[in-house]
């Protein structure tokens, strides 16, 4: 009998190919992970009305009832949107919309430990494609100084940067997804769970084999050359030292071990450019920036005006800077996108949902 639960796992492995598409549509492109979910979703549907009886871990019945009411209030702020079909905004609300959703639907079926824990196994599992491709597209450019086309290339997206960012003479890989940044904060979260899994002692696979994802990882995440996802990583390490205190010396001794495979990579650059010196040029390029908040301040304005407008209900989708046509028409930030399109009350659900989680 076809099971749902076993296609949600065949959508989180192939997740991780964000650079593939199986059909390209004006809206979206709908990959190998979303026509998995759309199956999962019309086989959940189908049991549920044939047993009419929805089994939910009572420690994630807010998480899913907190979801619903957030994909309700996406469906609400569409009916208020002045300019839906302005630049992405019938696309991203449609993600958004489909991502409260996809979690109300993780719930149902993720509703044990030993699912829960299968499904994390198969997320660390989908890195191995993109870290494998990701090596492949940093190997090739040291030893041929330009980028490499992805495999299969009749399903790949056309995108600038999904095949690695050139920054000066050193290549930021972005394995199988968009751009390096996207792969960067891939990476740092399968570090978080490997690392996790290390200190716990609640071995995900083979401690050899934790350790060879785990320095794989760290290498790829160096080489991405992103902020945004170090520091990510930083504050996710903090987290679990804050969760687990006793084990100190334990995570101080991984924190070396991520230093040391970024000190062997830095040996690897040629002409003499360390990974380090990369990285620092790049922070102090941002540094330089710093008045002006990295580049972002123009979209925080932009966004500002929209919540001094429409607090209350948000101005839709579409709507931040509706009446300036020079204005970015998003935030750059998902949270300050939610309280300007959305309003006050979706912004607390929101801030509700991430508090539980």
């Amino acid at each position: 009998m076809l099971n749902p639960y076993n296609f949600l796992l065949a959508a989180v492995f192939v997740s991780s190919l964000r650079s593939y598409g199986v059909m390209a549509f004006p809206v979206f492109t709908l990959s190998a992970f979303r026509l998995l979910l759309i199956f999962c979703i019309i086989l959940l549907v189908i049991r549920s009305l044939s047993i009419l009886k929805i089994k939910i871990a009572d420690n994630t019945l807010p998480v899913f009832f907190l979801s619903l009411i957030n994909a309700a209030m996406v469906i609400m702020a569409l009916s208020y949107s002045p300019h839906i079909y302005l630049g992405d905004s019938a696309r991203n609300a449609l993600i958004k919309c489909g991502g409260w959703l996809i979690i109300a639907i993780i719930c149902i079926l993720v509703n044990t430990k030993n699912k829960l824990l299968v499904a994390v196994k198969i997320y660390v599992l989908s890195s191995t494609i993109p870290m494998i491709l990701g090596w492949y597209q940093w190997i090739y450019f040291l030893l041929y100084k330009e980028k490499v086309h992805l495999p299969v290339k009749v399903l790949a997206i056309d995108s600038p940067k999904a095949m690695g960012v050139i920054d000066r003479i050193f290549l930021r890989p972005a394995g199988t997804f968009l751009e390096p940044n996207y792969y960067g904060i891939f990476l740092s979260t399968v570090i978080l769970l490997l690392v996790a899994s290390l200190i716990t002692k609640h071995y995900l696979f083979k401690k050899s084999i934790i350790l060879v994802l785990l320095a794989s990882a760290v290498l790829q995440l160096g080489c991405t050359l992103s902020l945004s996802a170090m520091i990510g990583l930083i504050s996710g390490l903090f987290f679990i030292f804050f969760l687990l205190f006793r084990n100190m010396l334990k995570l101080l001794s991984y924190g070396i071990m991520i230093f040391i495979c970024m000190l062997v990579v830095s040996f690897t650059i040629p002409q003499g450019k360390s990974l380090y010196e990369g990285a620092f040029y790049k922070i102090e390029r941002r540094a330089e920036d710093v008045s002006n908040l990295f580049g972002r301040k123009k979209y925080f304005l932009s966004a500002y005006q929209a919540v001094i407008e429409s607090a209350g209900m948000g101005v839709g989708f579409g709507g931040i800077g509706q009446h300036d046509p020079r204005a970015p028409q998003s935030g750059h930030n998902a949270p300050l996108n939610i309280l300007a399109e959305q309003g006050i009350v979706p912004f607390t659900i929101f801030l509700l949902w991430v508090l539980w989680i």
